[in-house]
């Protein structure tokens, strides 16, 4: 074993093929995560399942909660239990997709693009004969031009990696009625769905007094 281990760290080859040939004998496969979590598939499936009884623990307190059960919940608990078998159950599942949009262009100095030394730059020599007045703006530029001068000519800019790509989110809408009502039959509902792109976008001729939007047409 201390010889295979030794083989192993001399030659990079020996190591890629020893490689290849374990991850053939254990039938594994290289591939890109499509999801990145930090719970393990047990925490998954145990946070699922509280989940499920808690949402099956607020189900029995709509349906048979006393006053004292729904005070808890409920700010005015007699108006709902007076009202309570016309509750809807609603669900929205956010569906988001990230849309790459690309590099901007941006406009660069010529010595900023080419590997120069300082002296060379006609910039430079430009700015030198200036007056007294633009000094300051000399300065700026000598101090950028030392940083480019060299060998590095990339396209360098400022960013925010937020900027880059935007958030794209299909909301699916479902609800039940009647699920509550001794008397009726539940009926499903699937409602139309939204779709929520980057931006702000609102009329503040539609947004009423209390901050709701007065219509949907």
């Amino acid at each position: 074993m201390e010889d295979r281990l030794e083989k192993l760290h001399k030659s990079e080859k020996y190591y890629n093929s020893n490689l290849q040939r374990l991850m053939k004998h254990c039938e594994l496969q290289l591939y890109q995560p499509q999801r990145f979590t930090l719970l393990t598939l047990r925490e998954e499936e145990i946070r699922c399942h509280m989940s499920w009884k808690q949402f099956d623990r607020l189900m029995w307190l709509m349906s048979f909660g006393d006053k004292e059960m729904l005070t808890r919940y409920i700010a005015k608990v007699e108006d709902f239990m007076k009202n309570r078998s016309t509750t809807v159950i609603f669900m929205a599942d956010q569906i988001p997709f990230w849309v790459k949009i690309g590099s901007r262009k941006a406009l660069y100095a010529k010595w900023e693009t080419q590997a120069q030394k300082l002296g060379q730059m006609p910039g430079m020599q430009r700015y030198q004969r200036t007056s007294h007045k633009l000094q300051k703006q000399v300065e700026v530029e000598e101090e950028a031009a030392k940083q480019a001068e060299g060998k590095m000519t990339q396209k360098r800019g400022n960013t925010n990696v937020e900027e880059d790509k935007c958030r794209i989110c299909l909301e699916a809408r479902q609800a039940i009625y009647q699920w509550f009502d001794s008397d009726g039959k539940p009926v499903g509902d699937v409602m139309p769905s939204l779709l929520v792109v980057h931006g702000h976008h609102a009329r503040a001729s539609n947004i009423g007094d209390f901050h709701r939007v007065t219509s949907t047409g």
